[in-house]
């Protein structure tokens, strides 16, 4: 039975995150500055990494918690 996630998995967030959050992907988001398109993709990035994480580190639905 695993207590976790995987350091594997750890280890590919972290590379999606540096890859998400660096210079290639944002100058692509940056848009023709009418639209704050820059500032809605950092937030969308954001919200689906917290989504990952969640999916990562979260328990199942009926699952306890041994103590």
């Amino acid at each position: 039975m695993q207590q976790g996630p995987s350091n594997e998995r750890l280890l590919a967030l972290f590379l999606l995150g540096v890859v998400a959050f660096n210079f290639p992907l944002l100058a692509v988001l940056e848009g023709d500055g009418n639209a704050p398109v820059l500032w809605i993709g950092l937030f969308a990035i954001w919200a689906a990494f917290i989504v990952l994480i969640r999916l990562l580190f979260g328990r199942q639905r009926g699952e306890r918690k041994d103590d």
